[in-house]
């Protein structure tokens, strides 16, 4: 049975409406940077709904110091080691919390009117990767269980996807990206960010990240780095909100032209063509043996014949948001004896096992790659100066909300409005 959801302060049986401010922020195990930060959230009149916590000071996760107006959400202790992550959220928001995975990952979901919406904080080990597998395994879990899934980290781990372009990629830093294209994944964080990182030496690195799953990664909306919050970690604290509004789930389906077999549906247009009556001496091939007879009724009778054609031999294909038009045959089957190698190796145990597993991931994550490259390449190829709004719905999925930031206008002054904006 579930436990019931949790709520203080606000009304008990209504989900959240709007968007969820959230931060994310790595404390260092630090009592003056815990009390830091919640005097600078009072002194900028912030008070975001959900606080993904990494390395929070032992008096927090002993329940002695909580941040006022917020229930704190801990990472079990395992043996002697104490959890290293936690989630803080407001009274006023409704959550339940989920299945430990660890001292290294923790799990709540909130409510809201677009269904739930889960949310993980995790903290890996800058050495070894460290609290991957117990990650890897709550994403899953979590994506089995409510698709739009958002997850704060410190991952320690250095790699130009989620950093500059001249950031090199460290061991940490592969693993993840392993681990990110393997529970498919969204990157949120801007690689044009002030570093999240900033050592007592004044050296810079980006190692906090914000992941999601794709259907609401979308709705993730102004994700930055807050350079100028004093909370006297080395960590810069991350800050964005999630828009929670219902969004378009619609299906769309289209017709597979290039999958038809071409000589079985002339044919059967040949046949139904045969069995109306009409002769090789019929006007314009409509069935037509007399000027008088209704143009109208033969060209009726023309396109139902040839609507059941299509509908006995031109496949239809599915697009939805979730629709990757790299996914093929070669990627399934990598991906099928990805997870089959990872079933054995929860197995049975073995290092060996586990050596097969981690193999089988990296091609998995290399064909990837290259069907993402070359979808691009031939989409980028199929664009041209006539044709290229054409390419603009599929660049946008059918489900994305499209969002315009302000424009200037020529006077000088700036379009807020979307009707304004559509002028411009």
């Amino acid at each position: 049975m579930r436990p019931p959801l949790a709520s203080r302060g606000g009304p008990p049986d209504q989900p959240i409406r709007g968007a969820v401010s959230c931060m994310q922020l790595n404390f260092r195990r630090s009592e003056t940077t815990w009390v830091l930060c919640q005097q600078e959230l009072l002194d900028r009149n912030l008070a975001p709904d959900v606080l993904m916590i990494q390395d929070p000071p032992s008096s927090a996760l002993g329940g002695r110091n909580v941040f006022k107006g917020y229930r704190l959400v801990r990472a079990p202790r395992h043996g002697a080691v104490l959890g290293q992550v936690a989630v803080a959220i407001r009274d006023s928001v409704r959550f339940r919390q989920l299945r430990p995975f660890g001292p290294r990952v923790v799990m709540v979901e909130l409510a809201t009117v677009d269904g739930p919406l889960i949310f993980i904080s995790a903290y890996i080990r800058h050495t070894s990767g460290e609290g991957l597998d117990a990650l890897s395994a709550a994403c899953r879990w979590a994506k089995g269980r409510c698709p739009r899934v958002i997850l704060g980290l410190d991952g320690n781990g250095h790699s130009p996807l989620w950093g500059p372009p001249t950031v090199g990629r460290n061991q940490v830093g592969s693993l993840l990206e392993d681990f990110i294209v393997s529970c498919d994944l969204d990157i949120l964080n801007d690689r044009g960010s002030p570093a999240t990182f900033v050592s007592d030496v004044g050296a810079q690195t980006w190692i906090d990240l914000t992941l999601s799953t794709p259907c609401i990664s979308v709705s993730v909306l102004d994700w930055h780095v807050h350079w100028e919050f004093l909370s006297g970690s080395d960590h810069r604290p991350i800050f964005f909100s999630v828009d929670t509004s219902p969004l378009r789930t619609n299906v769309f389906r289209r017709r597979a032209w290039d999958e038809t077999p071409w000589d079985e549906f002339a044919a059967t247009v040949k046949r139904a063509y045969q069995e109306a009556g009409w002769g090789e001496d019929s006007i314009g091939g409509l069935g037509l043996t007399s000027r008088s007879d209704s143009v109208a009724d033969s060209v009726a009778r023309l396109t139902q014949i040839l609507e059941k054609a299509i509908a006995a031999h031109v496949p239809e294909n599915t697009i939805c948001w979730a629709s990757k038009p790299w996914w093929s045959p070669s990627v399934a089957s990598a991906r099928q004896h990805m997870r089959q190698m990872l079933h054995r190796a929860q197995r049975h145990g073995t290092a060996h096992d586990w050596t097969l597993y981690h193999r089988a991931r990296r091609r998995f994550t290399s064909i990837v790659r290259k069907a993402k490259a070359l979808a691009w390449r031939d989409f980028c190829a199929s664009v041209n100066k006539t044709n290229m709004w054409h390419h603009i719905p599929r660049l946008l999925k059918p489900r994305q909300r499209l969002r315009v930031e302000d424009l200037r206008m020529a006077d000088g002054g700036w379009a807020h409005e979307d009707a304004t904006k559509a002028e411009v």
